[in-house]
């Protein structure tokens, strides 16, 4: 017999009341645990304020933006190289509605939940995070374009990527030395075979893919490239001044300074036997004893100061070509020493193309399995390339820089360079220099697999060139790069070393560099004027110098001959008659007497007045004071100074 109503009532009501205080029990504790959690949080965000302190407004606002981040996920993170599965889907109706003219090619893909891959960790110019996560404010250009892609031709793809780590992959970080990372590396696959897989697994690869021939041999097919992937070499300039205690000897070199002192001898010596042969008649300031001044004179015309006064037309053409050696000479010099007195920054390796480089065996640094290295090697088999790993790619620019003699150059491509010219961690002290020319043009951008009937893939490539053209056309893609660019800016480089392509960096000259700078070439390529460059100018100068002389010594001989038929002449005449030798005598007498009359009057002045007065009969000089007396006895003993010069000039001559 079963229990009582009223036993069945009061169990129903006890075991409502245990399941509402039951009940009542978890909403409490529900409510405790909530009081905590927002204990915990103001506790937590209480402390935070004080290690800050007075933070800033502007750290605070950072951290507030940072904290509406919205970061998207991949969607497939498949293990490399697994080839059982693929991602790629199949568009050949929309490839046949393309076809039959139902939909335009740009809209092709409108509505399609595109499948992507990213692979990022290579060098510092990731695309993703290392977990795959992209924000949605990056400014990664492959993602941004993306993003324009995707509004312009109506599909979607961020929640439906994937996505892979390259450093997780090599796991190179986890070894300790370079000879264990190298190991490690050798035994990963290579960044052409992950290509290869991602492109068969994906319906896109979204980075920047330099085009090779080599890689669309393989199937690779590539969507309109944005990128300039063009491969470069990249050198080190050292800042560094040539400037010295004997800079001032650097314009010329020892031949043309040993020509140079070596002409200053000639031509005092030249001048000198000049005024040697014609008795000192052919300068005014009579240098035909003073050989030093001569010396010093044509030293002097060096510096364009020239200070010989020729009186002979000979004598004036060799000043004139002593003149015109020293102005040419003291332009050449002065221009050559300002080259010298400005340091330079060139690069001190002079190789024009990556043969020269190969041809002079440099060590080339380049990034292992990628576009560089295989078109290098392709090209030139022999060539001396230091490979570093991917994930590590940045090393190729800091072993350039270390200068240890490891890598003496590196080659990459102009978007790499682009960036790294203007990153502080890469380029700090702007060292780095684009060297050369251009080994290869070529561009980058996103590949797809090469199918057009299997799974039409070629459809996905071909709407996406489309799309990116205009981007091209309408400055869309500029803008992106350039917002990229500018966020990596973290040095002061005004342009980071870049050059046109004529190599203008590689020699101090022309527009290209040589293998080897020549001799008398200092060490930031200014080079010494030589023999070669100025023996012209000497060479004609000794030729007039040469005429001039000769023209001297011609004119000396007529004049010797002119004096002796004179000299000739002069003893037939004495030999004629006999009263000659006591006019001559008798001259001489007279003169003796003058001379004696004159240091009279010097003495007295009086007499020398008197004498006047009793010698002249007609014009009778009567001073009218002391100072006409005075006068009147100076022009009477410059009078007999003249007459006994003529008579001294006069026996001279006759002897």
């Amino acid at each position: 017999m079963g229990p009582s109503p009223v036993v069945r009532s009061r169990q129903r009501t006890t075991a409502l009341m245990l399941l509402v205080w039951m009940m009542t029990q978890v909403s409490v504790m529900m409510v405790l645990m909530n009081v905590g959690c927002f204990v915990s949080v103001d506790a937590a965000a209480m402390e935070s304020s004080t290690a800050e302190g007075s933070g800033s407004i502007e750290q605070k606002r950072r951290r507030a933006l940072a904290a509406t981040v919205r970061y998207d996920y991949p969607k497939y993170t498949p293990e490399i190289l697994n080839t059982t599965i693929s991602y790629r889907q199949n568009v050949c109706d929309r490839h046949e509605a393309f076809y039959n003219g139902t939909v335009k090619l740009g809209n092709a893909l409108e509505g399609l939940r595109l499948r992507p891959y990213f692979l990022g960790g290579i060098g510092s110019y990731s695309i993703t995070r290392s977990d795959g996560s992209i924000p949605n404010d990056s400014l990664q250009p492959a993602i941004r374009i993306l993003d324009a892609l995707a509004d312009r031709a109506g599909f979607i793809w961020r929640q439906s990527y994937g996505s892979a780590d390259y450093s997780t992959i090599t796991n190179t970080t986890s070894t300790t030395t370079d000879e264990e990372q190298e190991k490690d590396s050798e035994e990963k696959p290579s960044i052409d075979e992950i290509l290869q897989w991602s492109i068969e697994t994906f319906d896109l690869l979204a980075m920047d893919v330099v085009k090779t021939q080599v890689r669309a041999s393989r199937g690779h097919s590539f969507v309109e490239g944005y990128r300039d992937a063009s491969i470069i070499m990249i050198g080190t300039t050292d800042s560094h001044s040539t400037l010295g205690l004997l800079t001032f000897f650097a314009p010329f070199d020892w031949q043309v300074w040993l020509l140079t002192i070596f002409t200053f001898v000639m031509a005092g010596l030249g001048y000198q036997w000049m005024e040697w042969i014609n008795d000192g008649d052919s300068d005014v300031q009579a240098l035909y004893n003073s050989p030093s001044q001569t010396f010093y004179y044509s030293a002097m015309a060096f510096t364009g100061d020239c200070k010989f006064e020729p009186r002979t037309n000979y004598a004036r053409v060799f000043v004139f070509t002593i003149a015109f050696w020293g102005l040419i000479l003291c332009s050449a010099y002065t221009g050559s020493l300002a080259s010298f007195l400005v340091a330079q920054n060139i690069p001190g390796l002079l190789v024009e193309t990556v043969g020269d480089a190969v041809a002079a065996n440099y060590p080339l640094c380049v990034v292992k399995g990628s576009a560089m290295e295989t078109e290098i090697r392709h090209t030139y088999p022999q060539a001396n390339l230091i490979t570093v790993p991917p994930e590590r790619s940045n090393e190729i620019f800091t072993k350039v820089i270390d200068g240890n003699g490891e890598c003496t150059l590196a080659v990459t491509t102009m978007e790499v360079w682009d960036i790294a010219k203007i990153d502080g961690k890469i380029n700090p002290d702007c060292k780095l220099r684009w060297i050369g020319r251009t080994f290869k043009f070529a561009k980058s951008g996103f590949v797809t697999y090469m199918d057009s009937g299997t799974l039409c893939s070629n459809l996905i490539r071909d709407v996406l060139s489309v799309h990116i053209s205009e981007m091209i056309d309408d400055g869309t893609m500029k803008s992106i790069l350039d917002a990229y660019i500018k966020s990596r800016k973290s040095n002061t480089c005004s342009d980071g070393g870049s050059t046109s392509d004529n190599g203008s960096l590689s020699s101090s000259s022309s527009g290209g560099g040589g293998d080897d700078s020549s001799t008398g070439s200092s060490s930031d390529g200014t080079q010494s004027l030589s023999v070669v460059d100025l023996g012209g100018l000497f060479i004609v100068v000794y030729l007039v110098w040469f005429i001039a002389c000769v023209t001297a010594t011609i004119n000396w001989y007529f004049e010797r001959r002119k004096k002796e038929r004179k000299k000739v002449k002069f003893n037939s005449s004495n030999s004629n008659g006999n009263g000659n030798g006591n006019d001559i005598d008798h001259r001489q007498l007279r003169l003796n007497d003058s001379n004696s009359r004159i240091q009279e009057e010097e003495k007295d002045p009086e007499l020398s007045l008197k004498n006047t007065t009793t010698a002249t009969t007609t014009d009778v000089i009567t001073p009218s004071s002391e100072r006409d007396q005075k006068l009147a006895f100076q022009l009477e003993s410059m009078r007999r100074q003249m007459d006994e010069m003529q008579t001294l000039l006069l026996l001279l001559s006759q002897k």
